[in-house]
């Protein structure tokens, strides 16, 4: 019979081979990262006489492959498998992943955070748009207005032929010295004579450096306002 006979060695010879096999078979996949899914007992001697063949070929690169295997295990203990997932499937590459990793990060505070801000959890892109227009609409409204303002403002101040007090005596040496065409009259010497009419008929005036020092007197609070351009 079988069981006291001959074979039985033979067959526990194979029932070892077979157990140490399978043994192997398993601490190799557990290297590789093999997916059972992709290999059957028909072909298994094929795929993994393959991976063997891809480790010696490129045995080389196998430090940076465990290192990497390593560090993607890390990744996936603090929830972060989503970095190498998208490395693997070629979503990204190294050259973007970095920027690819913030994006995603990014994403997730902001699709984490707006959901429980009361305030940016009815944000609209829409309304905002609206929003931006009618400011925009109600800025441009106020710069007319505040023009027309100043414009009114401005003309209601300039003095007349019937005009009383300082300003009347400055308007007297407007006229004579328009009369005659500023004959014997310097530019420096026209502003003297007529110090506050000027303020009323140019209220801004653009001068470089040099021409205030050719053409005002050096006194304080001559200006409200200087602009240096």
């Amino acid at each position: 019979s079988v069981t006291g006979g001959y074979a039985v060695p033979v067959l526990d010879g194979l029932r070892q081979a077979i157990e140490g096999f399978e043994s192997s078979m398993r601490s190799f996949a557990a290297v590789i990262g093999a997916d059972a899914e992709k290999y059957s007992d028909d072909d298994i001697l094929d795929y993994f006489s393959v991976k063997a063949g891809a480790l010696i070929d490129n045995i080389d690169m196998l430090p940076a492959w465990c290192l990497y295997k390593k560090i993607s295990a890390d990744l996936s203990a603090e929830g972060l498998a989503f970095v190498t997932d998208s490395l693997e499937s070629g979503a990204v590459t190294s050259d973007n992943i970095l920027s690819s990793f913030r994006k995603n990060v990014y994403r997730n505070f902001i699709e984490t955070n707006i959901g429980t801000d009361p305030v940016l959890s009815k944000f609209s892109g829409g309304v905002l748009e609206e929003k931006i227009e009618q400011f925009r609409q109600l800025d441009e409204r106020y710069a007319k207005l505040a023009k027309e303002h100043i414009r009114a403002k401005l003309i209601g101040e300039l003095p007349t032929t019937s005009t009383e007090g300082p300003l009347s005596l400055e308007v007297l040496s407007f006229q004579r010295i328009f009369k005659s065409n500023m004959r014997g009259m310097t530019l420096k010497g026209f502003f003297a004579e007529i110090p506050e009419l000027i303020k009323k008929l140019a209220p801004c005036m653009l001068m470089s450096p040099i021409t205030v020092a050719q053409y005002l007197p050096a006194e304080a609070d001559v200006f409200d306002l200087v602009v240096f351009d």
